[in-house]
């Protein structure tokens, strides 16, 4: 999707990336949270048939890790199946905390300094770094 917005894609949406910030957790914190969190994972987009469900986190070596530390993984004539396999989805039912939030990643400097002025307001404070590499 934020591919997809950096190119003008999105008629509803026309802001660009730089106002979307990353809120990173892990799955760690959320099975150590109380009350405890109803989760599961994907293989692949969740929306998609071909892609299967797990609540264990033995089976995390599902997850195509390759494919996740790409940049691009458009689908090939040899894998037709990378797009799918890439937006793997780790989801929460109901409730996330923000205390779970541990990091947020943001497009540039002024965006950091917008975050850190909300941030102010508030008593967890997740840390705020400039992640260039983290959008397009």
């Amino acid at each position: 999707m934020l591919f997809t917005i950096s190119r003008g894609n999105v008629p509803e949406y026309q802001e660009g990336q730089e106002p979307v910030v990353h809120l990173v957790s892990s799955v760690e914190d959320v099975r150590a949270f109380q009350p405890p969190l109803q989760w599961l994972f994907t293989d692949g987009h969740a929306v998609i048939d071909l892609s299967n469900y797990y609540d264990d986190v033995a089976d995390l070596n599902k997850i195509d890790w390759e494919i996740m530390g790409r940049r691009y993984w458009a689908d090939t004539l040899e894998d037709g199946d990378r797009e799918r396999r890439r937006q793997a989805e780790f989801l929460v039912y109901q409730f996330f905390s923000w205390r779970l939030i541990s990091k947020i990643g943001v497009m540039n400097q002024e965006m950091n300094e917008r975050v850190h002025a909300i941030l102010a307001a508030i008593e967890h404070k997740p840390a705020v770094a400039v992640e260039r590499g983290w959008y397009y």
